[in-house]
């Protein structure tokens, strides 16, 4: 349980409404026709 808590968590903070830099930069792939993922470190 205490796992999955973690997990959830770990999944909200990556957001991109948290970390606006990870959505301009998915914004940005999206408008140059990138289908690439954008990855969080």
């Amino acid at each position: 349980m205490l796992s999955r808590i973690w997990r959830d968590a770990e999944t909200a903070a990556r957001h991109a409404l948290v970390t606006p830099e990870i959505g301009r930069e998915a914004y940005g792939r999206l408008l140059l026709g990138n289908d690439e993922p954008t990855i969080a470190l």
